[in-house]
């Protein structure tokens, strides 16, 4: 279980890590691909299906505005939030799209998202596939994605690879197993490696994060995820309005 301190402590966009930030990420991965495979300028037209749990409490969790808000090119950890009403409501009122802050397609959120919250997958239960479409309808690219917990996301190619490899989480592109000091799967092999080297549980995990990051840039990263806690807290305790959702 090779999970960075930064991988589940990360900046996002709430009300959830699960249907918010995780169905944001998706978006973004969808436009990367496109423009990996060089399909990007021949889009025309996109289709997002909200499935099990993402359908079920999508509005209540943002979870369709997320994933619009991530095929736009916004980021979790960077996205203006008081713009995000007022985002939405062009896209509902132009019927129009604008795919990473620069190719305006025609989307109707109403023809062109799907709730189908008795569709679930053997999988995950967070489940939603986004298909993109070029000028003759013909499709161009179709991903399915799971939101798998705490902002982590997992195309079905990379579940199927997990779940043959028999991994339970999924691991930080920072720290793999063959660069940190103290590699461990199971909570009781984590406690023994405390035990074996004399070492507090928090004294390990900096060990481990000191393999890919200075101890300046670790102390600088916890310092400004408490302060957006902070923030966050404050900006709840103050704001007036009506929750979203029916």
């Amino acid at each position: 279980m090779h999970i960075s301190v930064f991988d589940m402590y990360r900046i996002g966009i709430g009300p959830s890590s699960s249907h918010t930030v995780g169905p944001m990420r998706a978006g973004r991965s969808f436009i990367r691909m496109l423009r990996e495979n060089k399909l990007f300028a021949s889009v025309e037209h996109v289709k997002i299906r909200l499935m099990g749990s993402l359908a079920a409490t999508g509005v209540g969790h943002a979870t369709d505005q997320a994933v619009l808000l991530g095929l736009m090119g916004k980021s979790p950890s960077t996205v203006d939030t008081d713009m995000i009403p007022t985002w939405m409501d062009n896209i509902r009122n132009t019927h129009r799209l604008i795919l990473d802050d620069t190719r305006p397609i025609q989307f109707d959120i109403s023809t062109d998202m799907s709730f189908e919250p008795n569709e679930l997958d053997p999988y995950h239960t967070n489940t939603m596939v986004i298909s993109a479409y070029g000028s003759d309808g013909n499709e161009l690219l179709s991903q399915k994605y799971y939101s798998v917990g705490g902002g982590f996301i997992e195309t079905e190619e990379e579940a199927t690879l997990k779940e043959n490899s028999g991994a339970v989480f999924p691991s930080s592109k920072n720290l793999t197993p063959e660069k940190i000091p103290y590699p461990y799967q199971t909570a009781d092999e984590l406690m023994e490696l405390c035990r074996k080297n004399n070492l507090r549980l928090d004294e390990l995990i900096r060990a481990n994060e000191e393999a890919s990051r200075s101890s300046e840039v670790i102390d600088d990263t916890l310092d400004l995820i408490w302060n957006v806690m902070r923030s966050c807290i404050d900006r709840g305790l103050n704001r007036k309005g009506c929750l979203p959702g029916p």
